[in-house]
């Protein structure tokens, strides 16, 4: 589930351009499952500069920001962005 200010989208697959042209801000992501290929190409053309990781304790929280670090990148989202 990702949660955009006040919006909530359920991204699978299939929508993975549910971002595209949205002039939401900050996203928070409190799904463990995104991959790379999931996650391709869903930000561009979007006003998106920040995304929040929240998906458990402060342990599993890091190690999913440190993930996330990897998969939100210019190339692969179509945007560069701050993940905390």
């Amino acid at each position: 589930m990702i949660r955009a200010k006040t919006p909530i989208f359920s991204c699978a697959s299939k929508q993975r351009q549910a971002f595209n042209k949205s002039k939401v801000k900050t996203l928070t992501v409190k799904s463990k499952k995104l991959t790379k290929k999931t996650v391709k190409n869903s930000l561009k053309g979007s006003k998106v500069k920040t995304i929040i990781v929240k998906v458990g304790s402060k342990k599993v929280n890091k190690q999913y920001v440190k993930k996330y670090k990897k998969i939100f990148t210019k190339k692969n989202a179509g945007k560069a962005v701050k993940v905390k």
